[in-house]
């Protein structure tokens, strides 16, 4: 058996290329220059709370997908100055009418006569993790400014972080308490 063979015959395949856009966890569209879309994985579908792909082939983005239509302009702005675009963050609408923040990742695609045929992209659903960046950035922000003070210590009991109150506290500045044992505090 010709492993190298085997490999080009079924990995090489249109089949295989398929298969694996479709289980993707990333949602994956293919819409025309007029922003009718012509393909959806399944993906797509889930994070945007449709049942079947029949439900968005066909659909215009402008139309249905834009929370504000100005992000449209802005998008179409972008991408069409270089031709692709890298994480872009924009706000979608699910079918419920909730709202998804993408990260999308898409490139213009060209037809023989080099003119925009349509687009191609990959979506990403960062609602959660932006909720939580910015959780996040509010506790930093409240332990940075407590009067009590705060120390962080890893698993091995070595500091990692201590506020601005901790410092004042205790004279030590972060720089000359991160890396050691909470002890050091006990020898006066």
């Amino acid at each position: 058996m010709n492993l190298s063979k085997e490999f080009n015959t079924v990995f090489g395949s249109p089949d295989m290329y398929r298969r694996l856009v479709e289980n993707l966890h990333a949602g994956i569209y293919v819409a025309d220059a007029n922003g009718k879309l012509i393909y959806v994985n399944q993906a797509f579908i889930i994070i945007l709370g449709y049942s079947s792909k029949d439900e968005l082939i066909g659909q215009n983005l402008a139309d249905h997908l834009y929370v504000h239509p100005q992000d449209r302009l802005q998008f179409l702005n972008k991408i069409g100055k270089v031709g692709f675009v890298r994480n872009y963050e924009i706000e979608n609408k699910r079918k419920d009418g909730s709202t998804v923040l993408f990260s999308v990742t898409s490139d213009l695609i060209y037809d023989e006569h080099n003119q925009v045929a349509g687009i191609e992209g990959v979506v990403y659903d960062i609602t959660e993790q932006k909720k939580w960046q910015k959780q996040s950035i509010m506790l930093e922000k409240a332990v940075e400014q407590t009067a009590e003070h705060v120390m962080i210590t890893d698993k091995e009991g070595l500091i990692q972080y201590v506020n601005p109150a901790f410092e004042e506290t205790t004279g030590f500045s972060s720089g000359e308490i991160i890396g050691m044992n909470p002890k050091i505090l006990q020898s006066g």
